[in-house]
């Protein structure tokens, strides 16, 4: 008994150098797991404290979001498109029965067209009147000429049938070849004034003619234009939303019937507190993460601040003059543009929500 209490009392003091050593080696095996850990997040800690962040943000795209209106009304007899389907620029979405149109189409046309025959009608009669008009004045001018050759003789043959050196007939005749020239030109005279008025009414049919013309173009212009409206196209290129049209809907312009969303026009809003703005600067590089696809990135810039909190264009904007006044940290909007197109496997459609890192200076 004396030997095994002896033995026990021998081996109880080698148990303790080894309990000892483990928690020495376990301690220095924890101090290297956080040391390792500490070396792993300095990069992480590097970001935080070169970097300012927000989760109040998100993709805005009001200006991506372009409602489809027609500019004619009518039954829609064939639609082309389907919800969320991508369409192209200029691509066919739906058409408009186009019998109307059609119609009001080739009446402007047939109005336009015998107006216009009815212009260079005018215009001819005003080219004719005027080479007669032409006609009369050298005829005026012949006979004037003449007339006068005729006074003259009128008056040597009544100063010759005084001294009896003609014959009665002869002064006669004289005289009536004058009398007859000087109605020549007073005739001559007449015509001319006629021609002229006529020119002149011509004229004036032919301005009156000429602005109805020109508003019956007009007419027939909007008509063709109608009726090249009773096809509705895709404004831009994106992706279709919010469809609600379908054969047999009568539609009305103005009113949309569905919006085409370009992706490729939207950027981040993101509301940062106040305190954080003097961090930030334009043309700071941002990276961007999205709710929506985890482990994904994005890069960007800021663009520009909203001249305002977002409170202050709120519906009901703070009266801090008012009652009792609780300070509140104010957040400002930033915008915040992609340096490049969202790809299509990871699209940005707007409302989602994302965490924009932005870069501020030291």
């Amino acid at each position: 008994m004396e030997n095994k209490n002896t033995e026990s009392k021998v081996k109880e003091p080698l148990k303790k150098p080894n309990n000892r050593s483990k928690r020495k080696i376990l301690l220095i095996v924890s101090a290297i797991v956080v040391l390792i850990l500490l070396i792993a997040e300095i990069p992480h800690i590097r970001f935080m404290f070169t970097h300012v962040d927000t989760d109040d943000a998100f993709v805005e795209g009001s200006s991506a979001i372009v409602p489809v209106a027609p500019q004619v009304k009518g039954q829609v007899l064939k639609v082309f498109i389907h919800d969320n389907q991508y369409v192209k620029q200029g691509d066919p979405l739906f058409t408009i029965d186009t019998s109307d149109y059609t119609e009001n189409t080739n009446k402007a046309q047939a109005q336009y067209e015998a107006n216009s025959n009815e212009l260079k009608q005018l215009a001819l009669s005003i080219a004719m009147q005027k080479e007669m008009l032409l006609k009369a004045r050298y005829e005026l001018k012949a006979d004037t000429a003449m007339n006068t050759l005729n006074e003259e003789n009128a008056r040597r043959y009544a100063n010759l049938w005084k001294d009896n050196a003609v014959s009665r007939l002869s002064y006669d005749e004289m005289q009536t070849k004058f009398e007859v020239s000087s109605a020549k030109v007073k005739i001559d005279q007449a015509n001319i004034m006629q021609l002229q008025t006529s020119v002149q009414n011509l004229k004036e049919g032919l301005k009156t003619k000429a602005l109805v013309t020109k508003a019956l173009e007009s007419g027939y212009k909007l008509a063709l234009i109608n009726l090249q409206r009773t096809t509705v196209y895709a404004p831009c290129t994106g992706y279709v939303t919010k469809k609600n049209v379908n054969p047999g809907t009568y539609v009305m312009p103005g009113i949309p019937y569905l919006s085409v969303v370009d992706l490729d026009n939207v950027w981040i809003v993101a509301n940062f507190k106040e305190t954080d703005l003097n961090k930030i600067k334009i043309g700071a590089p941002v990276i961007i993460k999205v709710d929506a696809y985890p482990g994904k990135t994005f890069k960007g810039h800021v663009a520009s601040f909203q001249s305002g909190s977002g409170s202050a264009f709120s519906l009901l904007p703070p009266e801090n003059a008012t009652g009792n006044f609780i300070k509140v940290v104010q957040r400002v909007p930033v915008k915040i543009v992609l340096d490049s197109v969202s790809s299509a496997d990871t699209p940005l459609y707007p409302g989602l929500s994302v965490y924009p890192y932005v870069r501020i200076e030291q």
